[in-house]
């Protein structure tokens, strides 16, 4: 049973009763368009079909229970669809986990037979769905926002702590290559002084934006600290990670920023991780090492030795 008109939100009943079935249809009808299926195997070929905005499923359907059709829409589907599931009594120890599940709800088929509950809880749990959706986007945005710097959009210091020791960690036991660069902005402060601070934002967020373009999505590419950045190379000999940085190295001078005059360039200190760096400390100190060498021979360079 369908009813056509696409403007209201969609509604899937999965239910063999046919009485109940019509009166569940005749309660969300006109607010709801109403697909109807008689079993789980049914309701599976529609959902591949259409898109639902609310799923409500006895929990006593022959063949495939109405909880395993949720188990499977909780395992196929990203978001978990709006359901609620009909039983016949007080869910018993099996089912007590109904509650607890996102997006769902249940209630008593005689209710719903004999009231007009089920709308009101049908809003109830769409309204409970959605604030649940934005606590987790905001949770997400949080996450992201701990670990991103926000002026250049690449990873902060905090991510780099916790990733060194993982990248370190994974290539010392699976004897794989990690490289490792850090990266300072030759004369940045004579930017900052002639052309002011937004200026210099501006340069380094240029900067960042064009090293994660020549950066692959393995890569993990992080502001150090004022004009300084770190790139790990997971899985990635020092020749192929001094390849990519030449690529990007030479695309930012040639690049035009803003009202400056002069090309803007960067210094790089390349180190492979080696039998003779055993720790965090270690490899920083040896980039940090190799940077200033780079600064020392006329910037504009990668020092890799």
């Amino acid at each position: 049973m369908t009813h056509d008109n696409h403007r209201h939100p969609q509604a899937l009943v999965v239910d063999n009763r046919r009485r109940l079935r019509h009166r569940i249809v005749a309660q969300l009808l006109p607010t709801y368009t109403v697909h109807t299926a008689e079993s789980g195997e049914d309701a599976i070929e529609t959902l591949l079909e259409h898109s639902y905005d609310i799923v409500i499923v006895r929990e006593a359907l022959p063949v495939m229970s109405g909880l395993a059709l949720l188990t499977y829409l909780r395992t196929t589907l990203h978001n978990p669809l709006p359901t609620i599931v009909l039983l016949e009594k007080e869910p018993h120890q099996g089912l007590e986990a109904l509650a607890r599940l996102p997006a769902c709800d249940w209630l008593i088929s005689k209710e719903v037979a004999t009231t007009t509950i089920l709308p009101r809880a049908i809003a109830q749990l769409l309204v409970r769905t959605a604030m649940q959706g934005t606590i987790h986007d905001l949770e997400r945005r949080l996450s992201d926002m701990t670990h991103i710097d926000p002026l250049t959009r690449v990873y902060n210091r905090t991510y780099l702590d916790q990733s060194i020791l993982l990248e370190m960690a994974r290539a010392q036991l699976n004897q794989e290559y990690l490289s490792m660069v850090m990266i300072d902005v030759d004369d940045f402060k004579l930017v900052n002084d002639s052309y002011g601070h937004l200026m210099g934002d501006l340069v380094l967020k240029e900067i960042a934006a064009t090293m994660r373009a020549h950066t692959r999505p393995q890569d993990i590419l992080c502001r150090y600290g004022g004009d300084e950045f770190l790139i790990l190379f997971p899985r990635t000999a020092a020749e192929d990670a001094l390849e990519i940085c030449t690529r990007f190295k030479d695309d930012i001078e040639s690049r035009c920023f803003g009202t400056l005059t002069s090309p803007v360039t960067i210094s790089i200190g390349l180190i492979p991780l080696s039998a003779g760096i055993e720790t965090v400390e270690m490899l920083l100190h040896e980039a940090d090492r190799r940077l200033y060498l780079a600064k020392e021979q006329g910037k504009n360079c990668i020092y890799y030795n």
